[in-house]
């Protein structure tokens, strides 16, 4: 998962079996390939081998994602109320 969101960051297509955290993390970002499914994955990265333009744009879809929804200022808020919430419950609570 941490992968998908490195290429993203990158600008780089992604391809990933089609996963709850690579849908969360990349959501329209990436082209999903069947769970364990080697030739549905290699058919996907064929498509984007052979598709400039979709590799570009996903490229740019990609890093907006990252700048506009996954970026440590938009996560840390949420982290942090976690830890908040952890920190004030007594044991047991969690």
């Amino acid at each position: 998962m941490l992968k998908v969101a490195e290429y993203m960051a990158m600008g780089k297509p992604v391809v990933a079996f089609d996963l709850p955290e690579h849908r969360v993390t990349a959501a329209d970002a990436a082209l999903y390939a069947e769970s364990n499914d080697e030739r549905d994955f290699a058919r996907k990265l064929q498509r984007l081998i052979e598709d400039k333009a979709l590799r570009a744009r996903m490229g740019e879809l990609a890093q907006k994602r990252v700048r506009d929804e996954l970026e440590w200022r938009h996560s840390a808020p949420n982290l942090l109320a976690v830890y908040e919430r952890l920190a004030s419950s007594g044991p047991g609570q969690r």
